[in-house]
């Protein structure tokens, strides 16, 4: 879904596939955590989270898929994330900007 998202847009760099590739070992290995937002049996959404040291957690790869959006999952998704770094002791949470330079 993720890399779906990146390619249609043209935003697919290599950063993402090694995430995307190896999420046990270069995310929950690293002490970082990932959510998949279900309905029924099918993942409509994903999201993870990334420490980057003294308490700063980056958001990582959150998609919901297009014929799931506007219902709110990003939300949930978000909500999630937010409360998790909450009960760690987080101070901030961010989200790399994605520029398309392609495009500019």
């Amino acid at each position: 879904m993720n890399l779906d998202y990146l390619d249609k847009y043209n935003l697919t760099e290599s950063h993402d596939m090694i995430i995307l590739d190896n999420p046990e070992e270069i995310v929950l290995g690293r002490g970082g955590f990932l959510w998949l937002a279900k309905a029924g049996d099918e993942i409509v959404g994903t999201v993870g989270i990334m420490p980057e040291g003294h308490g700063i957690f980056e958001l990582i790869k959150m998609c919901v898929a297009e014929s799931w959006r506007g219902r709110g999952i990003s939300k949930l998704l978000m909500e999630t994330c937010l409360q998790k770094v909450k009960e760690l002791g987080g101070k901030k949470l961010f989200l790399f900007p994605i520029i398309n330079y392609k495009r500019l």
